[in-house]
């Protein structure tokens, strides 16, 4: 090949190299554009996405931009949907009626009434609002979203506190307390006339707690709802009831002596001893003595002349008889169960009592006895003159409800002589007026005595008796034939 044609193939050669580098360089162009449109385009859709989240967020969080959050609510009350100024109107609705809630406290016929606003209750909303209120609304779009979120999850309720003035309350119940505290009243017991007894019932007391009064009020308040309270203050019972003072004033003994044909001065001189105990009440645990109480038996105090006992024969003395009164006074002891601390027998028998339950007294000898019961003691003591006996009634309380009791008297011996004769003035006339009349037969002797009384105790369901205590054992001298001769002159 000559050269010039080889020149000639070399050219072509070239030539087709040359195109096929442009044809590799507009493919790599190609696919570079062509994976450029798809980055493109996935990166389009990418921002399409994002920008389509970005929106739903943004409207997510901005779905209650005038209005608050859903979960918030305030005492309950859901402010879900509710502007600041809607959400205001509905607290001070709700609040106004708790603030006007009417409150009731009632004691027996009484009763109290008043709403938190008349102690100066108030609410403040204002600031539980703001804070409300900021939920979903403070940080970045995610802060928010994120809280706005959690509220969904967990809601918040909101305290708001009700103020008030304590010492308003405290006065308020101070004032209650004064209508209702009352101090318990005892039962009374009066004696009106003789053996008749008249009682006034005891009451009860209340005391009212004001500190625990106000924590109860407090506590209604809060609630902001209308109540009725029944009051409940401590019970202070008496310290004597009626049925105590009844069961103190029951007949514990009682006595009844004939005054037969007694002189109107005897019968003066008994009753007059007797009025000294009657009416008379004694303390428990008191020891009392005739002779004191009655007095000396004297003119001057009252005592006339009138037969008595003067060794073993009768004469008369100033006050004669008021050894029956003693012994009306012994029997109705020794009945109650008192415990008898001196007594003496008389010298000779009585005609009014069986042996050994007569009691004498004079200047050296008394009758004393102790109100052994655990209360007071009350004696009547009176000469019924239409049933012609001197009358003595003892009551109280008993010392053993469960038990009766008895007196027995047993002679011993009635053969003791050596009785005489005594002569005695009349100086009412009324057997012989004068001296020279013959003397009168005024009693007749009789021979002397040994006796003995018990006390005896029976059960007072079965009359099964318990047991028996001994009183005394007693010597009795013989009594003289007694004549009453006349004092006057014809």
């Amino acid at each position: 090949m000559t050269q010039q044609g080889q020149k000639a193939k070399g050219g072509y050669g070239a030539r087709q190299n040359a195109r096929r580098r442009r044809k590799r360089v507009r493919a790599a162009i190609i696919l570079a554009a062509a994976a450029a449109l798809v980055v493109l385009g996935f990166m389009a859709v990418k921002w399409t996405n994002e920008l389509r989240e970005a929106q739903e967020l943004e409207r997510e969080v901005n779905a209650h931009q005038d209005t608050f959050q859903e979960g918030v609510s305030i005492n309950g009350q859901i402010l879900t949907g509710y502007s600041r100024e809607e959400a205001q109107a509905l607290l001070d609705s709700y609040y106004e009626a708790s603030l006007n809630a009417e409150i009731v406290l009632t004691f027996g016929e009484k009763s109290w009434r008043f709403t938190p606003r008349d102690i100066g209750a108030a609410i403040d909303t204002e600031g539980q609002l703001e804070t409300a209120w900021q939920y979903g609304r403070q940080g970045d779009m995610l802060e928010r979203l994120t809280e706005i979120r959690a509220l969904r999850e967990e809601p918040v309720d909101l305290e708001v506190a009700l103020s008030y003035d304590r010492s308003a309350l405290e006065v308020l119940a101070r004032s209650i307390k004064a209508e209702v505290d009352t101090e318990p009243v005892n039962a009374t017991m009066q004696i009106v006339e003789v053996e008749k007894f008249t009682y006034t019932d005891s009451s009860v007391g209340y005391r009212l707690d004001v500190e625990a009064l106000v924590e109860q009020l407090e506590e209604m308040i809060r609630s902001g709802e209308s109540g009725e309270v029944a009051l409940e203050p401590e019970v202070l019972e008496p310290e004597v009831s009626r049925e105590a003072l009844e069961s103190s004033t029951l007949l514990l003994g009682e006595c009844y002596t004939t005054l037969g044909d007694s002189s109107g001065s005897r019968i003066s001189n008994v009753n007059l001893a007797l009025s000294a105990f009657n009416f008379k009440s004694i303390d428990a645990g008191k020891t009392v003595s005739f002779n004191r109480v009655v007095g000396k038996r004297t003119e001057e105090n009252g005592f006339k002349q009138a037969p008595e006992y003067a060794g073993t024969t009768i004469q008369t003395g100033i006050g004669g008889g008021t050894c029956q009164a003693s012994t009306t006074l012994y029997g109705a002891l020794i009945r109650a169960g008192l415990q008898i601390l001196e007594r003496y027998p008389h010298t000779m028998t009585v005609g009014y009592v069986p042996g050994s339950q007569d009691a004498a007294v004079s200047d050296d000898k008394d009758l004393r006895f102790k109100n052994t019961t655990e209360s007071k003691i009350y004696i009547f003591a009176y000469v019924d003159m239409r049933r012609e006996c001197a009358v003595c009634k003892i009551y109280g309380k008993p010392i053993d409800p469960n038990v009766t009791i008895d007196i027995e008297s047993n002679v011993l011996q009635t053969d003791i002589g050596g009785g005489s004769i005594v002569y005695m003035d009349d100086v009412e006339g009324r057997r012989v007026w004068y001296k020279d009349d013959p003397p009168v037969l005024y009693k007749a002797g009789k021979p002397g005595m040994r006796s003995e009384a018990y006390r005896v105790y029976s059960d007072a369901t079965t009359g099964e008796e318990i047991r028996r205590e001994k009183l005394s054992t007693d010597y009795y001298q013989p009594e003289s034939d007694t004549y009453l001769r006349g004092i006057h002159d014809r």
